[in-house]
């Protein structure tokens, strides 16, 4: 039996903070792209331009999109429950973003605890790395993630970005 790739869809939505990109398969949400963020890493960049256009109200787009925009809008929790397409990242990376999704809105963790949390103890700086490739931002909120000092960190949409959405989160 061969392994078949699931169907990408991509659409853009104009949102309370700019125009958002999206694809997503049946499995759930694959890539995003903030507005504002005009380079785009390689996989995520990849992942757009493999996806089929799909209108903003396509029945595996539409969840996603709707739950992009009420969380710009300020619903912290709008996209708690929203699904993740897995198998475009490693199994290290899904458990990563999966332990970075625990950590509730306006609240933050370290690198090394997202990584104790994902089974890697001495991992902060892999943990760091997968976060950084992290292709749904939002969906999994790698802004929620600092170092261990407390600083910031990085941020696939740039530190701005990241103390925006802390900001919305508060």
């Amino acid at each position: 039996m061969t392994h078949l790739e699931p169907t990408i869809y991509g659409a853009e939505v104009l949102t309370p903070a700019g125009t958002l990109r999206v694809a997503a398969t049946d499995r759930g949400a694959c890539a995003l792209v903030l507005p504002g963020v005009t380079t785009p890493k390689r996989r995520v960049a990849r992942l757009l331009a493999l996806a089929r256009p799909g209108p903003p109200d396509h029945p595996i787009l539409q969840p996603l999109l709707a739950a992009c925009r009420a969380y710009l809008g300020g619903e912290a929790r709008a996209l708690d429950d929203q699904p993740v397409d897995w198998s475009f990242v490693t199994a290290f990376q899904a458990r990563v973003y999966r332990t970075a999704r625990t950590i509730p809105p306006g609240e933050v963790r370290s690198y090394g605890w997202v990584a104790n949390q994902a089974g890697s103890p001495r991992g902060a700086r892999a943990a760091g790395q997968a976060l950084a490739a992290n292709p749904v931002p939002l969906v999994v909120p790698c802004h929620r993630v600092v170092a261990s000092d407390g600083s910031l960190g990085g941020f696939t949409g740039g530190l701005a970005w990241k103390r925006k959405l802390l900001a919305l989160e508060r």
